[in-house]
Formats: C-alpha cells, structure tokens, sequence
C-alpha cells in the first residue's frame, strides 16, 4: 500500500513538472527576422537610374546581399514586447540611408522605436492606440501561415502582412495593433520578413533587454511619428526628383 502511494505521489510531482515546462515553454513567443534595404520602390528607383542591364543586375544582387538580423520577443503574459537587432551582414560600395535598432512595447501599449536615418540617431515614442490600421481583402502564405495584407495611415508607404494564425498583435519596430503577428513588413526604405515562429520560457533574459532598452532610450533623442514621417518623405521626394532630372 506505501508502494502504491509512493508511485503514485511520484506521477503525481511528474505530471506537475510536465505541465510547469509545458507552461513555461510559452511564456515568450520569439521571431527572427531578416530586413533587406532592396525595398521594391528603392529597387524600382535603381533601376531607373542604371540603364546598362549588367551593371544593374550587379547592383541589385549586391544590395541583396545586405541583410540585418532581428529577433522579436514577445512577453505571452504581458504582451510587452522587444525587438532587437542581432547583427548585420554588410556588403562593400553598398551604402544605406538608414536602419532600426531596437523596439519596444509596454504593457499599457507604449511604444519606442530607436532607428538611424541619414546619419541621426533618434527614438520614435507613441501608443500603440494611435496607430490607424485598414486591413485589406487580399491574403498570401508566409512560412506555412495564412497572412493577411494592412495598410497604416499615418505612414502611407507602410504594407505589412499578418497572420490571425498567431493571434499576437506584434510586430517589428513599431508595428503592433493588428489581430495577429506581422510576418512581412515593407516600407520605400526597406523590406522585413519573419524566418522563424518559436516559443520560449526564459522570461529572465527577456526582462534584462528590456532594461537595456530603457537604459537606452534615456540617452537618445526622442521623437513624434509625425516627424519622421514628414522627414522620410521629403528625402524620398528629393531622391524621385533628383531621378527623374536624370
């Protein structure tokens, strides 16, 4: 009978261990993602600018070759999330206006989007609530999920694709609000793709880069939207008129 209990106590303390690791195992949802500068409307710019087919061929493939690593962690219990960027893989005579650093959502849906645009270097602070999504009809499979296309009205450039299979509403840099993941991001400065879906328990590690981010941000100029979104603008407007001279 002290047997019977002893085994039994032990299944017990199993099952429970069993479900704590099941548990723990998703409290972070983790997203790699991969940013190119080869953003269809820069790409569409090049190659009004080179009319000699080789040439253009050469650039374009180089400019593939330019890549930055992202990872997106996603708090389950809070939806806090961070976004970070990892590493770059640059190319020689491949030069870019700009790029992101690192993103972050707060519990109380915050936002902090630190990036490099022309050489300055500045933090984008808004609310989540302010962003104004229109969702379209169109739809396109990435990674296996069912995605679905959304514009953002403060940012008429922006198309992003998101998965209601994966109902967070996340995304890289800045992009959150939408009812599931974003797993494809493209702006007229560059183009961000989701590789990878993956849960993980390590709330620890997830807690310390949002300490780091915070410390960050107290050193960097903060920023409105609004602002750079009439700064892009005006440098995209030079650049089309500059090429259109040519």
């Amino acid at each position: 009978m002290k047997t019977s209990i002893a085994t039994l106590f032990m299944l017990l303390a199993l099952t429970g261990m069993q479900l704590k690791a099941q548990t723990t195992k998703k409290q972070i949802l983790r997203v790699d993602y991969t940013t190119s500068p080869g953003s269809p409307k820069l790409l569409e710019i090049i190659r009004l600018q080179i009319k000699d087919p080789v040439l253009l061929q050469k650039t374009v493939n180089l400019i593939d070759k330019y890549k930055y690593y992202f990872t997106l962690n996603v708090n389950l219990q809070t939806s806090e999330s961070v976004f970070k960027l990892d590493s770059v893989t640059k190319v020689e005579k491949v030069k870019v206006v700009g790029n992101g650093e690192y993103g972050f959502r707060n519990k109380d849906n915050g936002y902090l989007c630190n990036e490099n645009f022309m050489s300055s270097n500045y933090t984008i602070k808004g609310s989540v609530k302010d962003l104004q999504w229109e969702i379209k009809e169109d739809t396109l499979t990435l990674g296996g999920y069912k995605c679905v296309k959304a514009t953002l009205k403060q940012m008429p450039d922006v198309i992003v694709w998101f998965t209601p299979d994966i109902p967070v509403s996340s995304g890289p840099y800045m992009f959150h609000g939408l009812p599931g993941l974003v797993m494809k991001m493209q702006n007229n400065f560059e183009e961000t793709i989701a590789t990878r879906v993956a849960y993980q328990g390590d709330v620890n590690v997830f807690n310390t880069d949002v300490e780091n981010i915070m410390a960050k941000s107290k050193s960097t100029k903060i920023v409105s939207l609004s602002e750079i979104v009439v700064a892009k603008s005006n440098f995209m407007r030079m650049i089309e008129s500059k090429t259109s001279k040519d």
